[in-house]
């Protein structure tokens, strides 16, 4: 997690990401849910992940359009 990809950002912004390296990113996603899918308060992670968008500008982007929906 720590590499960096050059121009990241800006790839995510014009949503050029190959679609692949999403789909890693959502199944590392699930994978890490599936160790705490018991714990108290998993159902709000689960929620979370199924509505992640990696082209979001900033954390109050996440949290408002979480509130919205």
């Amino acid at each position: 997690m720590g590499a960096t990809i050059p121009g990241a950002k800006r790839r995510l912004r014009e949503r050029t990401v190959p679609p692949a390296l999403l789909a890693d990113a959502r199944e590392m996603l699930d994978d890490a849910f599936s160790v705490i899918w018991s714990w108290p308060g998993s159902i709000v992670v689960r929620d979370a992940i199924a509505l992640a968008d990696p082209c979001a500008e900033s954390p109050f982007e996440s949290w408002s359009r979480a509130w919205i929906l």
